[in-house]
């Protein structure tokens, strides 16, 4: 259960984030690569407004997001785990 929770967490905090890099790959090496991306990502969540990436999106970006919770994610930062699950 404290895997799902943490993982459907981690979906929505990432979520936006990775679809921006995908959208503005293009651009990746540029000069100006930083700021597109801080734009898109932006506007990607004024439009999204109070909705959570998983909600408004599929699972296209979940393997890349995996790897961001494996790295980022552990129980014992308060911010990560939110329900108070233990080990």
């Amino acid at each position: 259960m404290a895997f799902g929770l943490m993982f459907h967490d981690a979906v929505n905090r990432y979520g936006w984030q990775r679809r921006a890099q995908y959208e503005c790959r293009e651009m990746y090496g540029y000069p100006d690569y930083d700021q597109k991306l801080k734009d898109r990502i932006d506007l990607l969540t004024i439009m999204a407004g109070d909705l959570y990436y998983s909600t408004v999106n599929n699972a296209e970006f979940v393997p890349e997001i995996s790897n961001d919770f494996v790295m980022d994610y552990t129980l014992e930062e308060k911010g990560n785990n939110k329900y108070q699950l233990s080990r």
